[in-house]
């Protein structure tokens, strides 16, 4: 069991550094999803500032599955976030070639949220979504996802007070590309999608979605857990919108 002093506030940058350290990438994921699933953890928020370095040893690792509880504790702790988390889930069953199960999560949270008023739709949901749909080869319903979203803006951020003032290190020392959470940005986001020159998507500072996608032959060089590029491959790069 882990000690109370990593819950209170969550604080595991330094466990996260020694897990690296002792075991590797492997000891970062057994460490953060033990850690990111305790019941001690209340507030979806504080999961988020760690899925970055979740995704980086799952990548590594090849331990994609063992994400999908994290996901659904955030849902579970923020239920509006629901279909955002469906999204992230959708990607992970791209990477474990179960498109079924993925394409189902896709299209029941599209559905939910075409029946909703564009205010309240989540802009989070569409911006993950979409690319899932190109991890997961189906070209149209990206599409369908990008027309559903095209004018959902970003809600009020939320505040909160900050754990601490410090940046864990990256895991693995070939990263080279910062990486950047996905899941829980406050809709703050902006993302895009470089795929071999033809498939594109991006989220501009008002939030508005547009692509032209295609399915990349290889659904893991575009993909939410590969943001470190290899040389002269393609890449999908997301990046936290700073704007005010």
């Amino acid at each position: 069991m882990l000690p109370n002093a990593l819950f209170s506030p969550l604080d595991l940058h330094d466990a996260i550094e020694e897990a690296e350290r002792v075991s590797g990438a492997a000891g970062v994921v057994d460490l953060l999803t033990s850690a990111l699933t305790d019941p001690r953890v209340r507030d979806d928020s504080d999961i988020d500032d760690y899925l970055p370095a979740l995704k980086s040893a799952c990548r590594q690792t090849r331990r994609y599955r063992e994400a999908i509880p994290v996901l659904r504790r955030i849902a579970a702790l923020n239920p509006a976030r629901r279909h955002e988390v469906n999204a992230e889930l959708a990607v992970v069953h791209g990477h474990l070639r179960e498109p079924t199960p993925g394409v189902a999560l896709l299209e029941s949270s599209l559905s939910a949220q075409r029946r909703l008023p564009v205010r309240r739709r989540s802009l989070a949901f569409f911006v993950v979504a979409e690319v899932a749909a190109v991890v997961l080869g189906r070209p149209a319903l990206a599409r369908a996802i990008a027309a559903a979203g095209h004018n959902v803006l970003p809600p009020a951020p939320r505040t909160r007070v900050p754990v601490a003032a410090r940046t864990p290190a990256p895991v693995g020392k070939r990263a080279t590309v910062e990486e950047s959470a996905t899941v829980g940005a406050r809709g703050e986001e902006s993302a895009a999608v470089v795929a071999r020159g033809r498939a594109s998507t991006r989220v501009g500072a008002r939030g508005v979605v547009s692509a032209a996608v295609e399915p990349d032959p290889d659904a893991d060089e575009a993909a939410l857990f590969d943001l470190v590029p290899h040389r002269g491959r393609p890449t999908l790069v997301l990046v936290k919108d700073t704007a005010a």
